[in-house]
């Protein structure tokens, strides 16, 4: 008579009170959790793992593809949802998988290389631009670096038993990832066809598992569950292709291949189906993370409207961490990378394992350009710890080729190449040859790279330059009386660089400055230079500043910028200011930098004074075609006060950009307060 209600009770308690430390199974059934790919719609996952922890339900086993098996890892580690769902939205998705950027090292990162080709075994291959592979590999070591040591190369010795799908490439065979080190594992499991580089093991060539095995159900089968509960993301809305998008048009090619025929359901099975299709597969931005975690969780909880059987609760496992590293074996490095990688690490034979320290390093590693991928792979019992870390260098030389235009400023390319290893020694070596109707110069770049992350690295650059400085008449109207002054020239820097966390950094050094003025003027200096600023790329927000005392002249230049989104529009402003004395004519400063002054020629206003601000923003309204704005206050003198106190300028300037394969091609009209106005056509980046 009262078993009833106490068993309503019971059940009721049961699905209410969050259990964190135990898990769950389905009587005698094996429960297996399966999460399918699917990108960043895959982040809808996490929204099931909530509605699952708020019920008290964990599996037996959990199956991932793609994306599913990087969220199942991180549950198999024994992060609850809610940190789980933490980690993603901290995790710099956005900047990881982006339109296509060339990386390079510097300095040729400074020249906005719009090609780069890296030399491999089987020669000069075009580099794969579209994310970074460090920084993947990097957010996967650090996010799973906990359930990595607690594994040690054994995926049944996590807190819930963990499986990770991937596909050999050489016959689309499924291959599933039992053991190993387990950020290595996921990162097989989610390597995109055309995105991301396969992972080599054994004789296998992995890629991403949602090749074969998008919803892994019959995995998750054949190792023993009698019961699934499935979180499927597969699909896309055939609306929500984007022409003009490279990553648009990829994302959508990858939902092609990723569609498969739904696996067949038992009676008990819960199919749990969020409604993300109108969401594409690489689309990272925080309003769409918000929303597929969202709607993960009402599919959830629409699935488990009512319980589908009772429970009985069995510990949750967790082996215990190792206090000290115990020995560690290298693979595919060379002795100075071993230090290095060490160091950085804060790891030795026989040192405590600190892994706040470890963590730290992998994101310095991954903001250095030295290394492609870094696998600890850590084995051992309870009470010890053994890493054998497989390292996977960067490409020792590359070739990199860039160009620009400008109806104002005419064409301008470069050619370069850099060695990191120059003459087998730890010196990295760079040449670069750039021509244009302006100027043509050669640069020369050699550093002695640090023993760690941050440290001093010395640097020696030398620059070899021809120009033709524009200079305008002051009574010219309209930008005419113009006239330019032919300069050849040859400086050379000493420096050390120091790198200050992020992208900051600062080189300083003695400095010194031949040139030859026309017809028959030849000048030297000699003093130091002082650079301070961020390493951001051309339309990114950041902070330059140069500062150069010689024996003949002085000069200080200072130009950053900020941005943020605000309703659909990029809104933002820059700020510039220089001022020098005695400076050589190609060392004067044109009014709004090679960008120019709204409504003027570049170089139409120039002297040894300049400050200038600027507010802009824009807005996509055809993609890829995006709407800018801009309005600018500035003035440029010769000699006086600091900060020019004259006739200051005002213009506006509206324009349309569209984003191509050659850099951004941008049609603006600028004007001036006194009507002066100017039609500017401009390719890419100038450098």
């Amino acid at each position: 008579m009262y078993l009833l209600p106490m068993r309503r009770l019971l059940l009721t308690a049961l699905f209410i009170l969050p259990i964190r430390l135990g898990a769950q199974s389905c009587r005698d059934e094996r429960t297996a959790l399966v999460l399918s790919g699917g990108g960043a719609k895959g982040l809808s996952h996490i929204g099931v793992l909530h509605v699952l922890d708020s019920l008290g339900i964990r599996p037996d086993l959990i199956v991932g593809t793609s994306m599913g098996a990087a969220i199942g890892a991180l549950y198999a580690s024994g992060y609850r949802a809610d940190q789980i769902d933490s980690i993603a939205r901290l995790m710099p998705f956005g900047r990881a998988f982006r339109r296509y950027r060339p990386i390079a090292p510097r300095p040729l990162a400074e020249l906005h290389p719009l090609l780069i080709w890296e030399h491999r075994k089987t020669g000069f291959e075009l580099q794969q631009g579209t994310v970074s592979e460090s920084e993947i590999n990097s957010m996967l070591n650090r996010s799973l670096l906990r359930g990595n040591l607690e594994a040690r190369g054994d995926f049944d010795r996590l807190p819930i038993p963990y499986r990770a799908v991937a596909t050999d490439l050489r016959d689309r065979t499924t291959v599933v990832l039992a053991s190993g080190d387990l950020a290595q594992a996921v990162r097989a499991s989610m390597s995109l066809p055309l995105i991301l580089q396969p992972v080599v093991q054994g004789d296998s060539i992995l890629v991403d598992g949602g090749l074969s095995a998008n919803i892994p159900v019959a995995v998750a089968r054949s190792l023993g569950a009698t019961r699934v509960i499935v979180s499927d993301v597969s699909g896309s809305n055939p609306d929500s292709l984007e022409l003009g998008s490279p990553l648009g048009t990829v994302s959508r090619l990858l939902d092609f291949l990723f569609l498969q025929t739904l696996p067949a359901r038992d009676s008990g099975d819960i199919y749990i189906r969020p409604d993300v299709i109108r969401f594409r597969s690489l689309d990272f931005t925080p309003g769409t993370i918000d929303s597929v975690i969202g709607l993960g969780g009402e599919a959830a909880r629409h699935a488990f409207g009512s319980p589908y059987c009772t429970f009985k609760t069995v510990a949750l496992r967790a082996s215990p961490m190792p206090a000290r590293v115990g020995t560690i074996e290298w693979q595919g490095a060379r002795v100075p990378d071993q230090r290095f990688v060490a160091r950085t690490l804060g790891v030795g034979g026989g040192t405590a394992l600190d892994t706040a320290s470890i963590a730290k390093g992998f994101v310095a590693l991954a903001a250095g350009d030295r290394y492609r991928g870094l696998w600890l792979h850590p084995s051992g019992g309870h009470d010890s710890l053994a890493l054998s870390i497989h390292i996977t260098p960067a490409s020792r030389r590359i070739a990199a080729a860039g160009l620009a235009y400008s109806s104002d400023l005419g064409g301008r390319v470069w050619l370069g190449i850099l060695d990191r290893d120059l003459a087998g020694t730890s010196i990295q070596g760079s040449a670069a040859l750039l021509a244009g109707q302006i100027r043509q110069e050669l640069m020369l770049d050699t550093r002695l790279l640090g023993l760690k992350p941050q440290s001093l690295v010395p640097l020696a650059q030398l620059r070899v330059a021809h120009e033709s400085v524009r200079f305008f008449s002051n009574d010219s109207a309209r930008g005419s009386g113009q006239f330019s002054q032919t300069v050849n020239e040859a400086n050379l820097t000493l420096a050390v660089e120091q790198g200050l966390g992020g992208s900051w950094s600062v080189q300083a050094g003695p400095y010194g400055h031949l040139w030859h003025e026309s017809p028959r003027t030849d000048h030297a200096a000699a003093g130091l230079e002082v650079k301070l600023g961020t390493a951001s790329h051309a339309d990114e927000p950041g902070f330059n500043a140069e500062w150069t005392w010689t024996t003949a002249y002085s000069r200080i230049v200072a130009v950053g910028t900020v941005a943020t989104s605000a309703g659909g529009f990029q809104v933002g402003g820059s700020a510039r200011f220089g001022w020098g004395k005695n400076l050589p004519p190609q060392l004067t400063l044109p009014l709004g930098g090679s960008e120019g002054f709204p409504g003027m020629h570049y170089a139409e206003l120039r002297g040894d004074r300049e400050a200038m601000a600027l507010v802009f923003a824009d807005h996509p309204i055809l993609r890829p075609l995006t709407l800018y704005l801009e309005a600018a206050a500035g003035q440029s003198a010769t000699g006086g006060e600091a900060i020019p106190m004259g006739h200051w300028w005002g213009g506006g300037r509206i324009g349309l950009a569209v984003d191509t394969p050659l850099g951004p091609i941008r049609l603006d009209y600028g004007v001036t307060r006194d009507w002066r106005d100017l039609i500017t056509v401009r390719v890419g980046h100038w450098f």
